[in-house]
C-alpha cells in the first residue's frame, strides 16, 4: 500500500543549557532563523520550548538544568534539502560553547487517498 504524503517539514531538537542561554543562545537561533526565511522566501520557523517537565507553568516553558527546544521549519511547497545545508553551515561557524548535538528529524502530513477516477 502506497501512501501519499504532503509536503516536509523540517524538525530539529536540542538540549540548551543554562549557560548557552546567557551566552546569547537564543538571539543566534532567532538569527539563524530569520536568515532561513530570507534564504527561503514563503518559509515559516518557529523556536519552541519542551513543556511538559516539571519545572514548567502556566506562563511557559522554565529552563532548568537543561531543556529541549525544537526549531520547526514549514514551507508549503515542502522544505528543501538545501535548507539543511544552509543551516549547517551558518551554524559551524557559532563559537564552540554553543555547539550543540541537533537532532534533524523531517515528517510530512498523510494525505486521504486520491478519490477515484470514473
Amino acid at each position: 500500500m502506497t501512501v501519499r504524503t504532503g509536503p516536509r517539514a523540517l524538525y530539529i531538537y536540542y538540549r540548551v543549557s543554562p549557560e548557552q542561554l546567557a551566552a546569547g543562545l537564543l538571539e543566534r537561533v532567532w538569527a539563524l532563523q530569520a536568515e532561513a526565511r530570507a534564504a527561503c522566501p514563503g518559509l515559516h520557523a518557529t523556536l519552541m520550548a519542551r513543556t511538559d517537565t516539571d519545572t514548567d507553568n502556566d506562563n511557559g516553558a522554565q529552563i532548568g538544568p537543561d531543556a529541549t527546544w525544537m526549531e520547526v521549519y514549514v514551507h508549503p511547497d515542502g522544505v528543501p534539502t538545501a535548507l539543511e545545508v544552509h543551516l549547517a553551515r551558518a551554524m559551524a561557524t557559532w563559537p564552540a560553547n554553543l555547539t550543540l548535538a541537533r537532532h534533524t528529524e523531517s515528517f510530512a502530513p498523510v494525505m486521504p487517498p486520491s478519490p477515484p477516477l470514473d
